[in-house]
């Protein structure tokens, strides 16, 4: 691999590849129970005690307009590393952690934009798929994940 490379950890959402860098994930646990919050923004399944800590676990298909999945035999959450915006994400399935070059990445389409709420950072081509890139960012600040945050 060379200097440039980016390890990127993967997972599917219903049909969709994804991936997040690495350097962004404190750390990938199974699916606890959430306790719902009245109130909470369209896009927040509710909140979870990691080892006494609170976060609110965001649900990726809503900010994606995707329809709700069916029962999943292992949700996983990934936990984000962000001091300031502690949150998980609700995925269907966790993929590997892979190594990617720059020159396989390419930004997305203009028109793309608001189709993927603007969560799509870019996508890498790989050898026979795409692997889409989630704009951790760009889900932070949406209103449906933020609100009252």
């Amino acid at each position: 691999m060379t200097a440039e490379a980016l390890q990127i950890c993967t997972f599917r959402i219903d049909d969709f590849y994804f991936g997040i860098p690495i350097h962004r994930i404190k750390e990938v646990v199974r699916s606890s129970l959430e306790a719902p919050v009245p109130g909470a923004p369209a896009a927040i399944r509710g909140l979870i005690n990691l080892r006494g800590e609170l976060m609110p676990v965001v649900e990726l298909r809503r900010c994606l307009r995707l329809a709700p999945a069916e029962a999943l035999e292992e949700p996983m959450n990934i936990v984000l590393d962000e001091p300031e915006d502690k949150c998980a994400i609700f995925i269907d399935e966790i993929g590997d952690v892979i190594w990617v070059q720059p020159d396989q990445f390419e930004p997305p389409p203009h028109s793309l934009k608001e189709t993927t709420n603007g969560l799509l950072r870019g996508v890498y081509k790989l050898d026979g798929q795409l692997l889409l890139e989630l704009d951790v960012d760009a889900l932070l600040h949406m209103p449906m994940v933020r609100a009252g945050r």
